[in-house]
C-alpha cells in the first residue's frame, strides 16, 4: 500500500500484485470508502461504459487532507478474461461539498494483459509542492513500460497539472 505523508487521512486503499501462476492481478482492499464515494465513483465508471452487471471488482482508494478538508478518490475496476484485461478507473477530488472534480480516466476498455495499451493512475500523496499553502495531488502514471509523476492544482473547482515528467523503469 501506498503511504501518504503525516496529515492524510487513508479511509480506504488497495494494492495489487500480479500472481505468475493464475496469470491474474490479485488486489486487496483496505478499509472502505464511504457509501457517498461509492455512490459518485461507480456512478462515473458507470458514465466511462463500465456496465452494470460488469462481472470483476471494484477498489477503492479515499485520501482526505486534513489541511484543505477535500479529499482524493479513486475507483478501479478490473477483470481478466482470457488473455485480455478488462479496466475502467476514475480518479477525482472530492470537495466538502461532495462536488467532484474529474483528475484522471480511464473509460472501460479490454486491453491485452501482457502489453496493456493503457494508462492508469494512482495517488502518491496531497502535498504543498509549490510551497504557497495550498495542497496539490502527486500522481503516478503507469502505462506498460511508461511511468511518470504529475502535479495537479487543484483552485476554485477545477484541475490543472502543474508539472508532469516521463520516467522510464524495467
Amino acid at each position: 500500500m501506498r503511504k501518504p505523508q503525516i496529515g492524510v487521512n487513508v479511509i480506504a486503499d488497495y494494492s495489487c500484485e500480479w500472481n505468475e501462476k493464475k496469470e491474474a492481478a490479485e488486489c486487496q482492499q483496505s478499509g472502505q470508502a464511504p457509501s457517498a464515494v461509492r455512490v459518485l465513483l461507480l456512478g462515473q465508471l458507470h458514465r466511462l461504459g463500465l456496465p452494470a452487471k460488469a462481472n470483476g471488482q471494484t477498489y477503492f482508494t479515499v485520501w482526505k487532507s486534513a489541511h484543505s478538508g477535500w479529499s482524493i478518490a479513486v475507483a478501479y475496476y478490473s477483470r481478466t478474461v482470457g488473455s485480455d484485461l478488462e479496466l475502467c478507473e476514475v480518479v477525482a477530488i472530492i470537495d466538502q461539498s461532495t462536488h467532484l472534480i474529474i483528475l484522471r480516466k480511464l473509460p472501460f476498455q479490454k486491453t491485452d494483459v501482457d502489453v496493456p495499451d493503457v494508462t492508469q493512475w494512482a495517488p502518491l500523496d496531497i502535498a504543498n509542492v509549490e510551497g504557497d499553502g495550498r495542497e496539490e495531488v502527486i500522481l503516478e502514471g503507469d502505462a506498460y513500460e511508461d511511468h511518470w509523476l504529475e502535479v495537479v492544482g487543484v483552485d476554485n473547482g477545477t484541475a490543472s497539472t502543474i508539472f508532469s515528467g516521463l520516467g522510464y523503469y524495467l
